[in-house]
């Protein structure tokens, strides 16, 4: 083998080998890519995630409030109810007594 050949056949293979670099070189950069935008699409879904849990939260306090609400409006019905029906017990009471001391 003279010296050229040598010389033909050495840069040859750095030529050879610089390709296999590029080329290592573009397929880690676009798995650095996917793994960048993976990173950024679990980012967004996290958000979407925790945005919805404080929206389910907020309508779980919205629904104990008017569960509160609804309650408090069943019981001042039943006390208004109950004091009316203690009023009307009353006033027979009332007239019976008058009955009674005539």
């Amino acid at each position: 083998m003279s010296v050229a050949e040598f010389i033909k056949d050495f840069n040859e293979f750095f030529d050879d080998k610089f390709k296999i670099d590029q080329v290592i070189a573009s397929i880690k950069n676009k798995i650095s890519i996917e793994v960048d935008d993976t990173n950024k699409n679990v980012s967004k879904e996290r958000s979407e995630i925790s945005r919805k849990k404080d929206t389910i939260d907020r309508l779980k306090k919205g629904v104990e409030v008017l569960i509160a609400e609804r309650d408090a409006e069943k019981a001042r019905a039943e006390y208004f109810e109950t004091n009316k029906d203690l009023n009307s017990s009353l006033k027979n009471i009332a007239s019976l007594l008058r009955v009674q001391n005539k």
